[in-house]
């Protein structure tokens, strides 16, 4: 069917000058732009009798100069044939690749298959590939410093005929009145190219792909040019899953690269499919832009936590009174669980900021617990302890790639407080983050960011607290707001804590000039946060949300018992998504979990299916909490990190005692005294524990396991269930179409819970301690959390980093 002018219309936006790549480079003001009238149809848009603009060569930038302006690359928008116009040259001095040459004999005698073969040559320092020769130019800009005029690889003088048009290097080009310069003319937008002198809409006899249809993001049409270029004729629409590339309906462009897995793909010359260039994943590479390549090799940027470089922490854990002893989480067994995604046997190096290294085996395929200190290292614990500037980090490196988990920590033996990160590689590292962490409960159970250095040399940290912050070591305390900045070397760590009851470093800002791994967390924190005295404007005193008690500040109302460590490594604001799917965590009782949001970009607008609530809308910095009992999906309009929290054992409500008896003449707390006979001296309601309800959790604790957004699912995870938990479950959440085996089994389709009109699903499933191997037919999300007396753990089982 032929297409006239509703065709040229379609076109007018869809086409771009095949010249853009000349004009990206050098400088100037912009090449002045010709105007046509209404085309003929004789093959394109005249130009006018006498031309206007500065006469002239375009230089790179498209701007129009002098004779000695270099133009662009030879002309490839098709059409090229001068009208009224000749050319000749005549012999010229000039420098080295930019003498002037008569236009007669052989092209070189200088033979050349790529351009590094005639750097030897200064006569014909260029290589015209396709002929095989040296030569002194091949676009005008190689003769800039001479005639400004390349012709058949030569720098000849201009001569032409006064007004005569002319094709050059994708412009219209306009004979100046001296015969010897040309003033060259952008062809405006919906007359994109040059042929016969003429701005035309396509290129004659060529086929092309129309514009991509509205909300399309290629074009599904092609189109072919008649013979002046004026006018266009629809050929056919792509069929299927083919698109409209290079003028043809084909899957994929031919001969390009690209990777599935551990796969380098190839497109088929016929641009109908893809077919296998390479199996990396046999060879033990890793496949990076459809190339395979080492893993491990200093050029490698791995897009998942995958990877060989890795800094690791011992961060602040609690240290509280039990009675007669010390409980002390702060100085128990820390490690770390290496997993090797490899065949081939991992040899992991542990390097101490002191400089102490020690060699670790880890077998293909397995995992490997690196405890820390341990025989191989020796020394007392690296931990973190207040405010300050250490060398308490370990360096992790591995010949293979790996995964690294750090527990803090591992076991729960005769421990009250531990939690569990994921650790990301070196090269997912970013510049920017945003802290997530809890409130600080008690004075001695802090808040904390870590930061450390992990680039050679010097990096330069900015910290931007949102509360009140602890002093210590070369650290002054801070106050809400203010800025602190602080040079680390490779190796050191900053770690800074809270300083108040209600103090939350949540959504404080930290930017480094070279890439940097931080952590957030807390010593001890409690899950929900029912301690919250809401004073009314003007007034000193106001009521607790949670049992309506009078308070005059946080520390007057009643906690949901009890605290737990809590740690995970942030992800950079550069790799947050706009996309999580919230999955309830395995029931204990009638608990909620408490989820965060946490925003980097003003304006950002969140919403949950099913709705969990109302969620305001969150400016950079700010974040927003609420509990949930149900699977849901969250989406955002900007990227934004989550977090979820686990429940204290007392959750959902405090149900606190009260000190309201006395007991040989010192206040006590009633119920326990009565009812348990238990004489519990306090002070304020706030001294006195709760009284445990049937609706409670009964175990675990708070634990803060960092969201993973869709996009960065994974299809395969291999993790370490950890002894000694009385319960451990994973959870996985994924599209409701998804196949997934665990441990070589497929899951029951009756254990799924559908949700979000069915387009989700998501699995709790118990597991025993050991390795397991998780495999899905398509990405899925992965968690890994455990219960037992009064203590928990949790972690994202892998994501991927983009």
């Amino acid at each position: 069917m032929r297409q006239t002018n509703p065709m040229r219309a379609m076109l007018a936006w869809g086409l771009t000058v095949s010249v853009l790549m000349l004009m990206s480079t050098g400088c100037g003001s912009k090449a002045s732009e010709y105007k046509p009238s209404t085309p003929d149809t004789g093959g394109g848009v005249d130009l006018p009798d006498t031309a206007t603009g500065t006469s002239g060569a375009v230089d790179a930038a498209g701007s129009t100069t002098q004779t000695d302006a270099g133009a662009a690359t030879t002309d490839s928008s098709g059409g090229g044939g001068a009208t009224d116009s000749s050319s000749s040259g005549s012999s010229k001095d000039a420098g080295v690749g930019d003498a002037a040459a008569a236009d007669t004999g052989p092209i070189s005698s200088n033979i050349c298959k790529k351009p590094s073969d005639c750097k030897a040559f200064p006569g014909t320092p260029y290589c015209a590939v396709l002929d095989g020769y040296c030569v002194q130019c091949i676009t005008d800009l190689h003769c800039s410093k001479s005639t400004g005029n390349c012709e058949n690889y030569k720098c000849v003088d201009v001569s032409c005929k006064p007004g005569s048009t002319d094709c050059k290097n994708g412009f219209v080009a306009v004979c100046q009145a001296d015969g010897k310069t040309w003033d060259y003319k952008t062809c405006p937008d919906n007359y994109p190219y040059c042929f016969n002198g003429k701005c035309a809409l396509c290129q004659p006899k060529t086929t092309f792909c129309a514009p991509p249809a509205k909300g399309q993001n290629q074009s599904k049409s092609v189109l072919k040019c008649n013979e002046t270029g004026s006018d266009a004729d629809f050929v056919m629409a792509c069929a299927g899953s083919t698109l409209c590339i290079a003028g043809k309906c084909q899957l994929c462009t031919p001969g390009l690269q690209k990777c599935e897995g551990y796969k380098a793909m190839r497109c088929k010359n016929d641009g109908s499919g893809w077919e296998v260039k390479d199996d990396c994943g046999a060879k033990d590479l890793a496949c990076l832009g459809g190339l395979c390549v080492d893993p491990c090799g200093s050029d490698f940027k791995s897009n998942t936590a995958v990877g060989c470089d890795y800094w690791a922490v011992d961060l602040d854990n609690a240290q509280v009174p039990c009675g007669p002893k010390l409980c002390d989480a702060q100085n128990m067994q820390y490690s770390l669980i290496v997993s090797n995604t490899k065949a081939k046997p991992a040899t992991v190096t542990v390097t101490t900021g002191a400089g102490k290294s020690a060699k670790f085996q880890v077998p293909g395929k397995g995992l490997q617990v690196i405890n820390l200190p341990g025989p191989a290292l020796g020394g007392q614990p690296l931990n973190l302890d207040g405010t300050g500037i250490s060398t308490n980090a370990y360096r992790v490196q591995s010949n293979v790639p790996i995964v690294v988990y750090q527990f803090n920590p591992l076991q729960n033996y005769e421990v009250f407080s531990n939690d569990a990160s994921l650790l990301l590689p070196a090269n997912a590292l970013g510049k920017e983050y945003y802290i997530m962490s809890r409130q600080q409960n008690f004075n001695n159970l802090r808040g904390y960011l870590t930061v450390v250095a992990t680039a050679a040399g010097t990096t330069n940290v900015t910290v931007k607290p949102t509360c009140k912050t602890l002093p210590g070591k070369g650290v002054p305390g801070l106050n809400p707001g203010q800025t602190h900045k602080v040079t680390l070397l490779q190796g050191e760590v900053l770690n800074i804590e809270t300083n108040a009851i209600g103090a939350d470093l949540t959504g404080t800002w930290v930017q480094a000039d070279r890439a940097v791994a931080v952590f957030g967390g807390s010593e001890g924190s409690n899950v929900p946060d029912t301690n919250k005295c809401v004073i009314p404007p003007g007034l000193n005193q106001g009521t607790c949300a949670s049992q309506g008690w009078p308070c005059t500040s946080n520390s007057d109302c009643p906690v949901t018992c009890c605290a737990d460590h809590l740690e995970e490594q942030l992800i950079p604001v550069s790799s947050w998504g706009t996309q999580y799917v919230g999955s309830k965590l395995k029931p204990r009782g009638q608990e909620k979990d408490a989820w965060r949001v946490l925003a980097s970009v003003d304006g950002t607008q969140i919403t949950t299916d099913p709705p969990q609530g109302v969620i305001p809308v969150l400016n950079k910095g700010q974040f927003f909490e609420f509990e949930s009992k149900s699977d849901f999906v969250m989406t955002a309009n900007h990227p934004v990190m989550v977090g979820q929290f686990m429940a204290s054992s007392n959750a959902p409500n405090p149900n606190n005692d009260q000190c309201n008896t006395k007991f040989s003449g010192t206040k006590v707390c009633g119920y326990h005294l009565k009812d348990l006979g238990e004489p519990v001296m306090c002070t304020k309601n706030a001294d006195c524990p709760n009284i445990k309800e049937k609706t409670d959790a009964k175990i675990g604790d708070p634990a803060f396991i960092l969201s993973i957004a869709t996009d960065r699912y994974l299809d395969e995870y291999v993790v370490l269930v950890p002894d000694k938990y009385k319960e451990s479950y994973i959870n996985i959440m994924g599209p409701a179409n998804a196949q997934v085996l665990v441990d070589n089994l497929p899951v029951n389709a009756a254990s799924w819970s559908l949700f979000s009109g069915g387009k989700w699903k998501a699995l709790r499933m118990p597991l025993k301690p050991g390795k397991h191997l998780v495999k899905a037919s398509a990405a899925v999300g992965l968690i890994v959390y455990g219960y037992d007396n009064y203590v928990s753990y949790g972690f994202p089982g892998g994501m991927a980093i983009k």
